[in-house]
């Protein structure tokens, strides 16, 4: 037996924003000329998969920071699993960051 409403996918708040969250990951894909921004910084990995918007400081860290063209980069699946497994090597080359650093303040 079911009971109430299935769960949503995307809250109301953050369907009420997804426009804003398209813009910057737009102005983001254009000023890396829609090519990962990582190619260059890490030659060990090859590129391969599609290109995703990858929030430099973490979700988990700055929740209006997936607004923020500034905080996202256009990053290959392969080299978004590299910046996963190795964020303190990321973070010295300016592919993660933390909570402190964040340019809101």
């Amino acid at each position: 037996m079911r009971r109430g409403r299935p769960l949503r996918q995307v809250s109301e708040k953050r369907r009420a924003r997804q426009y804003e969250r398209n813009l910057a990951v737009g102005r983001a894909m254009a000023r890396d000329h829609y090519r990962c921004r990582a190619v260059l910084l890490v030659p060990e990995v090859e590129c391969h998969g599609r290109l995703d918007p990858h929030e430099i400081i973490p979700r988990s860290a700055w929740s209006e920071g997936i607004y923020d063209a500034d905080n996202i980069a256009c990053i290959c699946r392969a080299h978004h699993h590299w910046i996963d497994n190795y964020p303190n090597a990321a973070h010295a080359l300016g592919l993660h960051g933390y909570s402190h650093e964040r340019t809101d303040t």
